[in-house]
């Protein structure tokens, strides 16, 4: 099994996460995924451990994302946040209901098996272990709490956050009964604003697709392309084989200033691109490189996403405007551009990522950023299909 990048905008250890999937030790995997939110949010050593709107609204996508990723794949995306959203949606959508506690215990009760009859949300690892047993979407686990002080309800990670289900706060001021509207039936059609937030943000953060595993790895696995060959650019090894191969022939000693002049140029020429279609791409990309923004047009040059010796396309949308080391690393398969599940609808969301042996560079800057210039027009989009048929040549983010 191929590995998988383990991505943190906060330099997250998912080491031992990733451990325990691989290992299907789906409760101690529980627990460390409830430690690893809280630890990302800050709450792992506060009262209650639990997260506000704010916590949620701020969790990083690339995080959120990793972690949904190690359950769905070590799961046969059985299990993950993103089931769970879309049970959820099931729920709010085809019967219009709003985040409140009915819709919650339709979700937890119904679908996830969270509450058992007669003995109430679960309490303890109240659940056989037999994976064909534990419905889809069951971990990871969570629940609701109510901070005693201000009545706020809360967003708790893991068992424990169940657990809080069970107890019920009732306060009575001025002669009036004033209920925790998310936490008592009388109350359940009340809109929990922390539940509407959480799959709000999971909905956003697949938008967003900021972990390229999500575009990769899961269609690579659930569609079954292990058969299918790509054409993989040229390792190092072969490039230096090929080098030393060339200054054997004594292609790197011209005979003459003008044969020198004349190989740079080109070689320039070769690496720029066919004129027209360079010319076509700079105008469509307004003379600025699509990754970095660099504006010297002497610099860049017109890169083919799906190579020219295969499709004979020189159409834009197969071509990127790119700064010359840009495309050089492109080429090797060295920096990949991975499109959301929405693009080209939404033209924002393409992703840059950088292979990590080039993180530690000057490089990894450009990483999990989003392209920097597109074409204005809708049709000289980079093609998606293109593009992650080129990121699927990375044997790096698999």
């Amino acid at each position: 099994m191929a590995e998988i990048q383990l991505l943190s905008e906060v330099d997250a250890d998912y080491t031992k996460l990733h451990d325990l999937l691989v290992k299907k030790n789906w409760l101690r995997a529980d627990a460390e995924t409830t430690k690893l939110i809280l630890t990302i949010s800050g709450k792992n050593h506060r009262d209650y451990e639990s997260l506000t709107i704010e916590d949620i609204e701020k969790f990083p996508c690339t995080d959120l994302c990793t972690i949904d990723l190690l359950w769905q794949y070590y799961s046969d995306t059985k299990f993950g946040f993103s089931i769970q959203n879309r049970l959820w949606k099931i729920i709010s959508q085809e019967r219009r209901a709003k985040a409140s506690f009915s819709t919650f215990s339709e979700l937890g009760a119904g679908y996830l098996k969270w509450w058992l009859p007669e003995e109430g949300w679960l309490t303890n690892n109240q659940i056989t272990l037999d994976l064909q047993e534990i419905p889809d979407g069951h971990f990871p686990r969570w629940g609701l709490l109510m901070l005693p002080l201000t009545l706020e309800v809360v967003w708790k990670p893991g068992l424990e956050g169940l657990k809080a289900l069970n107890s019920r706060v009732r306060i009575y001021t001025e002669g009036l009964l004033s209920v925790n509207a998310a936490l008592c039936t009388q109350y359940k059609e009340c809109e929990i604003l922390v539940l509407k937030s959480f799959f709000s943000r999971l909905g956003m953060c697949e938008i967003e697709q900021k972990t390229l595993k999500t575009i990769v790895a899961l269609e690579y696995k659930q569609n079954n392309l292990d058969s299918i060959n790509y054409t993989v650019a040229p390792e190092n090894e072969e490039l230096e084989s090929i080098g030393e191969h060339l200054d054997t022939e004594g292609d790197f000693t011209p005979k003459s200033r003008e044969e020198a002049r004349e190989r740079v140029s080109r070689s320039i020429a070769q690496r720029r691109g066919q004129p027209k279609f360079r010319k076509d791409l700079l105008e469509a990309y307004g003379y600025c490189c699509a990754i970095t923004g660099c504006d010297a047009e002497e610099a860049l040059e017109a890169a083919h996403i799906i190579p020219y010796c295969e499709t004979e396309d020189n159409t834009i949308y197969n071509g990127l405007l790119l700064r010359a080391d840009i495309h050089t690393l492109f080429d090797l398969n060295l920096i990949a551009i991975a499109p959301g599940h929405h693009y080209p609808d939404d033209r924002e969301n393409l992703i840059v990522y950088v292979a990590p042996t080039l993180r530690h560079t000057s490089y990894g800057k450009l990483h999990n950023n989003q392209m920097k210039h597109l074409p204005k027009n809708q049709s000289d989009l980079p093609d998606k299909d293109a593009l992650i048929s080129r990121c699927k040549q990375c044997g790096w983010f698999i």
